[in-house]
């Protein structure tokens, strides 16, 4: 994808030498929505992109804008240089910026320029307006001085709860600068309250409520954990045994990994920060990744880190491979085992996989980040298939909420398996830790909670809930970067008051 190639560092669109300049400036023909393409003539591919740009203030020659490539964004600010004949524009993403400048050819339709892509290889590009109007979905920035929607979409709560839980996630979404945030409460052992404030697409303009639906992020690792813990409550399972006695894909290490170990984030798995080794091969399959045993190619090249059970060590990639453990040990897909395991068992009606890339998903919410200008942009998308287990689910937020609740009661797990998924895992040298095995527990206001936070692209999550009383909160916004524990935290404090 072309803003793929730019990520690393700034770079700059050196425009072609135009044959007929522009000899009056009107902004009207620059106004409205563009394709363009840039075309790599090593490879033979080409990159696709739109944009859009608009005036801003009345202010003749300077517009904002934004972009889409595949699945990344970037903020356009932009003006015209009537001098040079050259659009000139700076292209702020999620992850740095880089300038272009482009100029129309002869027949002013189409405008010319080149991607300085290095010293050595430049990348033609080539763009032309394709109707006067903007496109909804290339308003990538959110203007967040107007007032969010609240939508309440369910109120059993005692009144006064109602209005402190209210102004808490109100002061929470100003503070954190927030697009769109659900929050569904757990009261005496029932999902009693779900509260939205915000956007779920805030270019359609389009309310967060009850029906929108965020990415779990690591929030997923629960999930699995249940789906495994399952499978050791029947006997197909052996927690303490090989992995690699499931999953012979799995290359064998210096040392023996457990389920055990990966439960707890003690199997030594490389995470992102480790630079994993992938296994590079072709897949006939565009969304190869879905397969668990395939996913595994993302890492499993990848030395271990330590000893297993010696040191925590958090992993998504770990997850990933318990996935395929749980889908060789339970004799069908990950992804059924938890359809049977757990959605049905609890009811859910949207908790699925997300496979938006190949996979019909109602209700998606858009991502959001906030950019060195200060600005909220659209954060663009990212494909979770290959972490499935680890990061890959996606719910409304009730459905995560009674999940939580199926954790407190017997729908799930037996009480004694339970009771050991909710422990804090120490080391083999009998050093703390603060993770249990899919979850992490902790003391608040003097009751045992068990919780579990996510953060990826397009989303931030946090469950945490008090299994002796039946309280919890359930949190999930589309805003990357928001301290969303400290709304869970302070919802949930509120309850036990």
């Amino acid at each position: 994808m072309l803003l793929a190639l730019l990520v690393s560092a700034p770079v700059l669109f050196q425009a072609i030498e135009a044959s007929a300049q522009l000899t009056k400036f009107d902004p009207s023909i620059l106004v409205g929505t563009w394709e363009g393409q840039v075309f790599d003539p090593e490879n033979g591919e080409a990159s696709e992109l739109r944009f859009a740009l608009w005036e801003v203030g009345g202010e003749s020659g300077a517009f904002e804008g934004g972009l889409r490539s595949g699945e990344d964004t970037s903020y356009i600010d932009a003006f015209f240089d009537t001098k040079a004949g050259e659009l000139v524009f700076e292209l702020i993403h999620a992850d740095g910026s880089y300038r272009a400048v482009l100029a129309p050819t002869d027949d002013r339709e189409t405008w010319k320029g080149q991607l300085l892509y290095s010293e050595t290889l430049r990348l033609p590009f080539t763009a032309k307006r394709v109707r006067e109007s903007v496109a909804k979905d290339l308003v990538i920035e959110a203007d967040l001085s107007v007032e969010r929607p609240l939508t309440v979409d369910r109120d059993d709560l005692p009144e006064l709860l109602t209005s402190e839980l209210q102004k808490i996630l109100a002061d929470w979404v100003r503070r954190e600068r927030v697009v769109g945030v659900s929050a569904a409460y757990i009261y005496d052992f029932e999902v009693r309250g779900i509260h939205s404030v915000g956007w779920e697409n805030y270019a359609r303009r389009k309310p967060a409520t009850q029906n929108t639906r965020y990415r779990w992020a690591s929030i997923s690792k629960s999930v699995a954990a249940v789906a495994a813990l399952q499978l050791h409550e029947t006997g197909a399972l052996d927690l303490g045994r090989d992995i690699r006695k499931f999953v012979p894909e799995f290359p064998e290490k210096k040392w023996v990994v457990t389920a055990e170990n990966l439960l707890s984030h003690q199997g030594g798995i490389v995470h992102y920060q480790h630079g994993p080794i992938r296994t590079e091969r072709e897949y006939g399959d565009p969304n190869p990744f879905r397969d668990s045993i395939l996913a595994l190619d993302m890492f499993r090249e990848s030395p271990l880190l330590h000893e297993p059970g010696s040191k925590y060590s958090y992993s998504t990639h770990g997850y990933s491979l318990l996935g395929a453990v749980v889908e060789r040990a339970g004799k069908r897909s990950f992804r059924e085992q938890v359809r049977l395991r757990i959605v049905e068992r609890l009811g859910l009606k949207t908790l699925q996989p997300d496979y938006h890339q190949s996979e019909s998903i109602p209700n998606q919410t858009t991502g959001y980040v906030s950019i060195k200008t200060g600005r909220t942009i659209d954060s663009g998308d990212s494909n979770v298939a290959w972490k499935l287990a680890g990061g890959g689910f996606i719910s409304n937020v009730e459905d995560l909420a009674l999940f939580g609740l199926g954790l407190m009661e017997d729908g799930l797990l037996r009480p004694e398996t339970r009771a050991a998924m909710f422990l804090a895992r120490p080391t083999s040298s009998g050093a703390k830790t603060n993770y249990g095995w899919g979850v992490q527990p902790r003391r608040v206001k003097g009751y045992d909670t068990v919780g579990h936070g996510g953060s990826q692209r397009k989303t931030r999550t946090y469950l945490r809930f008090v299994p002796e009383i039946g309280l919890g909160v359930a949190v999930m916004c589309n805003t990357e970067g928001t301290d969303i524990e400290d709304l869970a935290n302070k919802s949930l404090a509120a309850m036990l008051d």
